[in-house]
């Protein structure tokens, strides 16, 4: 309750920017929401820009303090932060061979650019 409290205060600052949303994650019915947030662990949140389909933001830390939602919030307008991609770590040897190895971290960086 404390923390639900605290994302009160919080939103208060942004409304009209930004809609806080509280999910009760015990409930089998949400476990889709979380899946679609890529949540694993709770407590914790993330910003989904809704109108954007990789507009998904993921704090770097679980800092679940007032302060460390403020500066997320703020990172988010502020254009700070990367959204949270589903992919995996680029390898360390992925162009070693002729045929390289692509991933969601590494994709528009080499298969978008027409000098390589």
């Amino acid at each position: 309750q404390n923390r639900l409290e605290m994302l009160r205060n919080v939103a208060k600052d942004y409304r009209g920017k930004m809609m806080f949303v509280s999910v009760t994650t015990d409930e089998s019915d949400h476990q889709r929401v979380l899946d679609f947030f890529g949540i694993w662990e709770t407590p914790t949140y993330r910003i989904a820009n809704i109108a954007d389909e990789n507009g998904k933001y993921k704090p770097a830390s679980n800092d679940f303090t007032e302060a460390g939602v403020r500066q997320f919030v703020e990172a988010y307008h502020n254009g700070e932060l990367t959204p949270d991609l589903k992919t995996q770590e680029v390898p360390e040897d992925w162009d070693a061979l002729p045929v390289k190895v692509l991933v969601g971290k590494n994709f528009e960086e080499v298969a978008l650019d027409e000098n390589k």
